[in-house]
C-alpha cells in the first residue's frame, strides 16, 4: 500500500475544497488520507502510522513542529497558504521562510515563479525542492471547474439580488483576539528587525478599518437597488461590522461558504490588500482597490496590480457605477496583468494544481519506505487514542468554547465530506471508489478502494 498523506485544514471557509481536491487526487493514486481539523490532528500526530504530513506554511512556528513530525516517522512536505501575496520578497522571507523550517521538509510546493524566486534570493540552496505547482483552491477558479459553485452561486443571487462584494483585511488592528494577544502572536515571527515596522503595519490596519466603516454607508445611498455584502478575513472581529449592519438593511455580514462562491454572485469586489482582488480576477469579476490612502511601504503589488484603483470616496463610486460585466473579459484585464498572474500563478492552464503536488508526492513516496509498526504498537496507538478523543471531548463539554476556533473551524461532518467529493468528482472527472471512516472529532480517514482505470 502506498504511504498516507496526513492533510490539514485550518480555515474550513479557505481551505476546505481545495485541500479536499487534492485528497481526491491523492486517492485516485492510491493513497490513504488523514483528512481533517488541524488542531485536532496536531493533537493526535504522535498516534498516527509514519505518513506524509502536507503542513500549509514554512514559517517560524513551524520549525519544531516539523523537528517532531520527522522525529515520529513522518515525512513532511508543504506549501505555504499565505504565499501569493506579499509586500516584497524580503518582508515575505522574514515573514514567512524560517530556515530550519524549510530545511525539514522534504518538498515545498510554490504558488509560482515568483515566490520561488523570492526565496531563492536568499536561501539558493532550496531550489532543488521547490515545485512550481500553484494551489488547489485555486483549481476551481479555472473555467472548466468554475460550474462546482453554480448551486451555491444561484441561492445567493436567489438571497441577495443585485449585490457588491466588500472583503475587509485588517485582522491586525481588528482582531478576534485582544491587542495584546495578537502583539504576541506576531513576536513569533522575526519582522521586528525594522524599528517601529509592527506599530506602522497596525496603525495602517486601524486607519484603513475606519475608511472602509465610512465607505459601505457611501456605496449603499449610491446603490439602493444593491445589496452590500461584507465579508471579514477569517481572523477579524466582526463587531464592529454588525454594529454598523443593524442601521443599514442592506447591508449583511456573511462569513459561511467559500468566498469564491460570493465573487461570482458580485457584480464587484471591493478590497484592500485582499488575495480576494486576485481571485475575482481568475473568476472575471471586476475587482476594486479602495485606497483611500497609500502606504507605498506596506501595501501588496499584486492584487493592486489586477484592480482597477480608487484612490478616493468619489473614484470609488464611479469605478462601481461604470463596472463591467464578466463576459466583457478581453476589455477588463490587460495583457500586462495576465503576464502579471502567469508569474505569480502556476496551474492556470495545463496540469491542476492538485495533480502537480500529487505527481511531486508520489515521486517522493517511490524512495521512501515507512517504519512498519507491529500489531503491539497499533494496538497501544490505537488504545492511547481512544482515551485521548473522550478526554478531549469530555474537557470540551465542559468549558467555555472557543470562539475564535469556532469561527476558523465551525465543524465537518461525514455528509459534507461525501457531497462534496460526488460534486467535485462530476465536475471533475477525477472519480475513485473511497471509503469514510471517522478518525477523531472533525477528522476522517479517506481510503482507497481501488484505482480506477
Amino acid at each position: 500500500m502506498k504511504p498516507a498523506v496526513i492533510v490539514p485544514v485550518e480555515t474550513k471557509s479557505r481551505e476546505l475544497h481545495g485541500k479536499l481536491f487534492q485528497a481526491l487526487h491523492l486517492l485516485r493514486e492510491g493513497h490513504p488520507v488523514l483528512f481533517g481539523e488541524q488542531a485536532r490532528l496536531w493533537d493526535y500526530i504522535d498516534l498516527i502510522a509514519p505518513a506524509v504530513y502536507l503542513d500549509k506554511s514554512v514559517a517560524a512556528t513551524r520549525a519544531d513542529w516539523f523537528k517532531r513530525c520527522r522525529a515520529m516517522g513522518h515525512e513532511v512536505v508543504s506549501w505555504d497558504e499565505e504565499g501569493l501575496v506579499f509586500f516584497d520578497a524580503w518582508l515575505y522571507r522574514k515573514q514567512r521562510i524560517e530556515p530550519k523550517a524549510f530545511a525539514r521538509v522534504a518538498r515545498f510546493f510554490a504558488w509560482g515563479e515568483e515566490q520561488r524566486e523570492a526565496i531563492c534570493a536568499e536561501y539558493p540552496q532550496y531550489r532543488e525542492k521547490i515545485a512550481l505547482c500553484g494551489n488547489p483552491r485555486f483549481d476551481f477558479l479555472r473555467p472548466e471547474l468554475r460550474e462546482f459553485y453554480r448551486p451555491a452561486v444561484a441561492a445567493l443571487r436567489r438571497r441577495f439580488g443585485p449585490m457588491l462584494l466588500v472583503n475587509t483585511n485588517f485582522a491586525f488592528f481588528n482582531h478576534f483576539k485582544s491587542p495584546e494577544e495578537v502583539r504576541q502572536l506576531l513576536a513569533k515571527y522575526p519582522i521586528n528587525d525594522e524599528p517601529g515596522y509592527m506599530d506602522k503595519w497596525i496603525a495602517m490596519h486601524r486607519e484603513m478599518h475606519a475608511a472602509y466603516l465610512a465607505m459601505v454607508p457611501e456605496v449603499l445611498a449610491k446603490f439602493p437597488d444593491h445589496a452590500v455584502v461584507v465579508r471579514p478575513h477569517p481572523s477579524e472581529n466582526h463587531a464592529p461590522w454588525r454594529e454598523l449592519a443593524r442601521n443599514h438593511p442592506r447591508l449583511h455580514v456573511e462569513s459561511t461558504g467559500n468566498v469564491h462562491e460570493w465573487i461570482l454572485a458580485s457584480e464587484a469586489v471591493i478590497h484592500f490588500n485582499c488575495t480576494t482582488a486576485v481571485e475575482a480576477y481568475l473568476l472575471d469579476v471586476p475587482a476594486i482597490a479602495y485606497r483611500p490612502k497609500r502606504y507605498p511601504r506596506y501595501e501588496n503589488r499584486l492584487p493592486n496590480a489586477l484592480s482597477e484603483n480608487a484612490f478616493s470616496l468619489p473614484e470609488l463610486l464611479a469605478a462601481l457605477d461604470g463596472r463591467k460585466t464578466a463576459r466583457e473579459r478581453g476589455v477588463l484585464w490587460t495583457e500586462e496583468q495576465d503576464k502579471i498572474a502567469a508569474r505569480y500563478m502556476a496551474g492556470l492552464s495545463g496540469p491542476l494544481a492538485a495533480a502537480r503536488i500529487t505527481a511531486e508526492i508520489a515521486a517522493l513516496a517511490a524512495g521512501w519506505s515507512p517504519r512498519p509498526r507491529g500489531a503491539g504498537q497499533r494496538g497501544l496507538a490505537a488504545a492511547k487514542r481512544f482515551w485521548r478523543v473522550h478526554l478531549h471531548e469530555f474537557r470540551e463539554a465542559r468549558r467555555p468554547a472557543d470562539g475564535y476556533a469556532a469561527q476558523k473551524f465551525p465543524g465537518l461532518a461525514a455528509p459534507e465530506i461525501r457531497e462534496l467529493l460526488e460534486r467535485m468528482m462530476e465536475i471533475s472527472g477525477v472519480r475513485t471508489e473511497y471509503a469514510l471512516r471517522a478518525f477523531a472529532k472533525n477528522c476522517f480517514w479517506l481510503l482507497p478502494k481501488r484505482k480506477s482505470p
